[in-house]
């Protein structure tokens, strides 16, 4: 039977790998075949495919965790047999079975998700010189950043423009911005939250001490309740909900952000205390830049994208990290621990590396391809990982 690749490993399949479906159907499985690393998908199926192998037997027999890994690229559509299959490598593999159970190491409860700071016409900015008279003293003009990722119905509304006070103009880190030890420049965002982390709502008068903010909240405000749609929740409720944003400021000297999403772990050391994480990333505080390094290096390991695999959701291909990178046994940091020591020195030289690369594309996912080829060559990322690889599995 061909099936979608989650049968040989993901947990909700494991009545279907028994064998065993009722009283006089049963199944005795052999070794299957996991096609999910062959590309392009469109050539098979429409998604990552495995082909199980049984026969019905008196007896059920579980489907083998040992099976036959295929990779390399599919020359002609539905092809698996005859010329041209040179590109096609096979080998043998061993099904790692994602489970239900909950985090194991430490750092769970310490990440968190960002500030929903959507939809994007309502947050995310650039500089509108467009006034001849200035935007006044302290105060910047603003026009909202456009996107081609942008959803309906926002992305048809006219763009906001406006005056606000510089203070309110903040640098918003997106998972787009996480590469693997390394950040690209932040966004630039209006939210109404002060330095000290008071947040400011478009009915408190309050928030009238500052013109320009007021003047810019209210009119956002007002979008927001012509176009949130069923939505009950008002703008600065989903803003903070579960106080992601208020519970950011004032920010640590140190933080580890890493993005949500991609089938790749991408983490790097967040020092500036006054940007904000969006929700499309997770972060936490750390005790010191040392354990900002050594998280970053473990997170940044080959080796660990293959270990967390099998705890992610799956379309295509594995997709969103979120947080099943914690049911990995990441240890917390040991400054006494001389491998833990090891892994933050070789994570600093790794992020050197990276900071002077020249990036040859400005869309992140190609980004994060460069530099994930670059670690997989250099010998500090290939120390590293062997390093990573030992902790993990002590």
């Amino acid at each position: 039977m061909a099936l979608p690749n989650p049968v040989v490993d993901r947990e909700y399949w494991g009545g279907f790998r028994t064998g065993k479906y009722n009283a006089s159907t049963c199944v005795a499985f052999t070794p299957a075949w996991d096609l999910r690393r062959l590309r392009p998908h469109s050539r098979m199926f429409p998604r990552g495919s495995a082909v199980v192998f049984g026969t019905r037997q008196v007896e059920p027999k579980s489907m083998p965790t040992e099976l036959t890994v295929f990779r390399g690229t599919v020359p002609l559509p539905h092809t698996l047999a005859g010329k041209g299959l040179d590109s096609i490598t096979t080998e043998p593999g061993v099904a790692v079975i994602g489970g239900a159970v909950g985090a194991v190491s430490p750092y769970a409860g310490r990440f968190a998700n960002g500030a929903n700071l959507f939809p994007l016409v309502l947050f995310r900015v650039e500089t509108d010189e467009a006034s001849p008279l200035g935007a006044g003293g302290g105060r910047t003009g603003v026009r909202s950043r456009r996107s081609v990722f942008e959803n309906a119905p926002w992305k048809d509304l006219p763009t906001l423009t406006g005056t606000v006070e510089q203070q309110f103009v903040w640098p918003v880190v997106y998972g787009e911005n996480i590469l693997p030890f390394r950040l690209t420049t932040p966004a630039s965002c209006v939210v109404p939250i002060t330095r000290d982390g008071a947040l400011l709502r478009p009915p408190d008068e309050a928030i009238d001490r500052w013109p320009g903010l007021a003047s810019w909240t209210r009119a956002v405000e007002e979008v927001w309740l012509s176009h949130r749609g069923s939505s009950t929740i008002s703008w600065p409720r989903q803003m903070d909900h579960m106080r992601k944003l208020t519970s950011q400021v004032p920010a640590a000297s140190s933080r580890v952000v890493y993005a949500a999403s991609g089938q790749h772990v991408s983490a790097a050391v967040l020092t500036d205390p006054h940007a904000l994480i969006e929700h499309s990333a997770y972060w936490a505080a750390v005790s010191s830049h040392d354990e900002a390094s050594y998280l970053v290096g473990v997170m940044g390991a080959p080796s660990l994208t293959d270990l967390v695999r099998p705890y992610m959701a799956y379309g295509k291909d594995e997709r969103h990290v979120d947080k099943s990178i914690w049911r990995l046994p990441i240890p917390v940091y040991d400054p006494d621990d001389l491998d833990h020591v090891r892994i933050v020195g070789l994570s600093n030289r790794l992020a050197s590396e990276i900071a002077s690369l020249e990036l040859r594309s400005g869309y992140f996912v190609s980004q994060r391809k460069q530099v994930r080829t670059h670690i997989l060559a250099s010998p500090t990322g290939q120390e590293l990982d062997a390093v990573v690889a030992e902790v993990i599995h002590e």
